[in-house]
Order: C-alpha cells, then structure tokens, then sequence
C-alpha cells in the first residue's frame, strides 16, 4: 500500500510512478457535484478525466491492467463517512493498493 501525500487543496496535481509508469494525477474538488474528482494522464496522455473519486472506485483496473492495482480513499474512522471537501484532513486517506492488497482486504480502516 502506498499513501499519497495530499494537501487540504481543493485541486491538487501530483506525479506518481506505479509498475514502471509515470502518472500524472489532478484531484480536484467540484461543488456542483459535491465530490472528489480525478483526472490521469500516462506519458502525457489522458486515460481517465473527471472519474468520480468515491470509497467503491476502481479506476485503474478497467483502464490500465498492468498497472497491477487502484487507487482508494481509506476511511480513517469506523464507521466510514462520506467523501468531503475536508476529507484528507479529518477522515480519509488516498493510497494506492496492489490487486492483491484489494482482494485480501474488502475494507481497511487506518
């Protein structure tokens, strides 16, 4: 499991190597939807813009195989809430499980 460091910004950018893939990833929070959204670019191009960020998300795996694993929000408290704005300072963390770490555990509470 891998944690991704993020600030208490509404719309951050970071670069993160994964399987031998450099990764550019833009987290931002839109009001109208009320959420978390994210955009992921490969080599400079875009293979996911704007998917929903929720607790149930597996972005990478239905767009990138060999990236062997997804990004996910891990609720700091049982039991979970829901996604905020103030999120990354009160009750989640983004990591980046492996497949396998995904399959051996439905729900992790940190």
């Amino acid at each position: 499991m891998q944690l991704i460091p993020l600030s208490l910004d509404t719309n951050q950018t970071f670069a993160i190597e994964l399987n031998g893939l450099q990764m550019r990833v833009d987290l931002r929070w839109q009001d109208i939807g009320q959420g978390w959204f994210m955009s992921l670019y490969v080599a400079g191009s875009p293979v996911l813009l704007n998917g929903r960020l929720n607790s149930a998300s597996g972005f990478l795996a239905s767009i990138l195989h060999n990236v062997g694993g997804d990004f996910v929000p891990l609720p700091k408290t049982t039991p979970a809430e829901e996604l905020s704005r103030y999120c990354w300072e009160d009750t989640h963390v983004l990591v980046f499980m492996t497949n396998e770490e995904l399959e051996a555990s439905a729900s992790v509470v940190i």
